[in-house]
C-alpha cells in the first residue's frame, strides 16, 4: 500500500498515532493502609530523561507542592515536590510506592518512599502518601503535562474525585489508564470522564495490583508473557504432585504454548511437557528437583519461572540459617505441606550438637 505525504503537518500527526508525545500517569493505586502507589509510562518509543520531570501532590487541595498546616494557610512543602532521575525505556514504567505496601506493590517499585513528618524535610517523600483527595500532577521542565484530581479542590476526608461515572473513584480504588490512550491530560474533568465510555480510566476495586509494573498500550511494543510456574512444596515419597502453569498470563495477548522441561534433581516422567498442569510421581528417595516453566505469546515473546518440588518425608524443614555478628543469629523453619502441623504433637524437636560432639541436645 502507497501513502502520500501532502504536508509536514501531516507527518507529525501520522508519527502520533503511532507513539505518544511524552510520559503519563497509567496508574494510580489508593487502597488499604498503606497500598500507594503511581505508574507512569513512556509510550514515546524512545528512552526518556526523567531528570527533565516532577511530580507534585497537592495535599488537601493545598495547591502543587503545598500542604495547609492545622489553623494555617496553604504552605509550599518540598515533601509534596518529587524531582525524578534515571531513564525511562520506550514502552517501560516507573513505580512510585509506599515502602510499607505490600509485596505486590513493592516488588516491582522503582522509588519508594515512607511518611516524613518534618515539614521541608525531604524532596518528595510524601508525594504517595495520599488518601483520595489529594491531587498529582506530572511536570516537564515545569510545565504540567498530566493530572489526577484537581489541585486547588478537596473533596473531603474519606473521599475522592469521581471517574468514569464511580463515586470516590480516586479513593479506595484502582485506576489504569485504558489501552487507547497515547498522552497525558490536564484537563481532570475530560480525563475523569463521566462513565466507563468516555473516561480514560478503568476503575478496579480496593487493592487491585494485578496490573502494577507493566501498561498495556494499542500502540506500544509487545509486552512478554508473565510465566507462573506454582509455589515451592515438600512433599513425601511416592507423592502424585501437580505442576500447575495455568495462572501464567499475557497482559496484551494470549499465550500459545507451554514448555515444562527439569532442570534439577532424580529425574521423573512428567505426564505431559506441552501442557498447562502436568503431574509426576516423587522418587522413594531425598530429592531436591526443580522445573523450569516457558510460556510463548502470540508475538512469540517468552516468559519463565521456575518451581522447587523437596522430596523429603517431613514437611517441616530447616529453611534458613544465620550466624552473623554479636548476637545476629537465628534458624528459620518451614511448613512445606498445605496443612498447620503441631510441632509438639507430632514430635518435632530442635536439637544442637555443640563443638562437634555428635551429641544433640534438645533445644526445642
Amino acid at each position: 500500500m502507497k501513502f502520500k505525504v501532502f504536508s509536514s503537518c501531516f507527518l507529525v500527526l501520522t508519527f502520533n498515532l503511532v507513539f505518544g508525545n511524552d510520559i503519563f500517569f497509567s496508574e494510580y493505586i489508593e487502597g488499604s493502609s498503606y497500598n500507594k502507589a503511581i505508574e507512569i509510562y513512556n509510550p514515546t518509543g524512545s528512552a526518556v530523561d526523567l531528570s527533565h520531570y516532577v511530580v507534585k501532590q497537592a495535599n488537601n487541595g493545598s495547591g502543587w507542592g503545598s500542604y495547609t498546616p492545622t489553623g494555617g494557610v496553604p504552605t509550599e512543602d518540598t515533601r509534596y515536590v518529587l524531582p525524578l532521575s534515571g531513564t525511562l525505556n520506550a514502552g517501560d514504567v516507573y513505580v512510585i510506592y509506599h515502602t510499607s505496601a505490600v509485596t505486590a506493590i513493592s516488588s516491582v517499585g522503582d522509588l519508594g518512599f515512607a511518611y516524613n513528618g518534618t515539614v521541608n524535610g525531604g524532596d518528595g517523600d510524601n508525594v504517595v502518601n495520599f488518601n483520595g483527595n489529594d491531587a498529582l500532577g506530572l511536570f516537564k521542565d515545569g510545565v504540567l503535562i498530566d493530572v489526577i484530581g484537581v489541585p486547588t479542590e478537596n473533596p473531603g476526608d474519606n473521599k475522592g474525585w469521581a471517574v468514569a461515572g464511580t463515586s470516590n473513584g480516586t479513593y479506595d480504588h484502582t485506576i489504569v489508564r485504558k489501552s487507547s490512550i497515547t498522552q497525558g491530560n490536564t484537563d481532570w474533568t475530560a480525563s475523569a470522564g463521566t462513565s466507563a465510555n468516555d473516561s480514560e480510566w478503568i476503575v478496579n476495586s480496593k487493592d487491585t495490583f494485578t496490573n502494577l509494573g507493566v501498561h498495556v498500550s494499542d500502540t506500544g511494543p509487545n509486552v512478554a508473557p508473565i510465566a507462573n510456574a506454582g509455589v515451592d512444596r515438600v512433599v513425601d515419597f511416592g507423592t502424585l504432585v501437580t505442576l500447575d502453569g495455568s495462572e501464567s498470563n499475557d497482559p496484551d495477548g494470549s499465550i500459545v504454548s507451554y514448555a515444562w522441561t527439569q532442570v534439577m534433581g532424580t529425574t521423573v516422567t512428567l505426564s505431559a511437557t506441552d501442557q498447562a498442569v502436568v503431574s509426576f510421581t516423587t522418587p522413594d528417595v531425598i530429592a531436591e528437583l526443580a522445573f523450569e516453566l516457558v510460556v510463548t505469546d502470540d508475538s512469540s515473546a517468552i516468559g519463565k519461572d521456575t518451581v522447587n518440588i523437596l522430596v523429603n518425608p517431613s514437611p517441616i524443614i530447616i529453611s534458613e540459617y544465620v550466624e552473623g555478628s554479636s548476637y545476629n543469629k537465628y534458624l528459620e523453619i518451614y511448613n512445606g505441606s498445605d496443612a498447620p502441623v503441631s510441632l509438639s504433637e507430632a514430635g518435632y524437636s530442635l536439637r544442637l550438637s555443640s563443638n562437634g560432639s555428635n551429641n544433640f541436645w534438645a533445644i526445642m
